[in-house]
């Protein structure tokens, strides 16, 4: 996954057999540019009560991350891609 923005450009590449990912599933490449302050601003909330989440996107749609919260709940946030 990459992303860049006015503040600078970022690439994380993960690997199936890595410690942080536990599934992994492409269905085909995808590409969308979304704000990466709205990004920044929904993880540094939702992390301090999930150490898991879900990412979900496709290209030219809105990306879904989804975060497990402890005793079973799922709290989930929709951000709109970036229309050129």
């Amino acid at each position: 996954m990459s992303a860049s923005s006015d503040k600078g450009d970022v690439e994380v590449k993960f690997e199936k057999e890595g410690e942080v990912m536990f599934e992994y599933d492409l269905k085909e490449p995808a590409t969308a540019k979304y704000s990466l302050d709205y990004l920044v601003d929904t993880v540094s909330k939702a992390y301090r009560i999930s150490d898991i989440v879900t990412i979900e996107f496709a290209t030219q749609k809105p990306i879904a991350l989804t975060f497990e919260i402890p005793m079973g709940g799922k709290l989930t946030y929709y951000i709109a891609p970036m229309i050129e």
